[in-house]
């Protein structure tokens, strides 16, 4: 659950640079 958690979170972060360079 933990890991599945974090890796959502890194996801995000992904796309909020993501959108940010955009």
């Amino acid at each position: 659950m933990s890991e599945a958690l974090s890796h959502s979170v890194s996801d995000t972060s992904t796309l909020n640079k993501q959108t940010l360079v955009l």
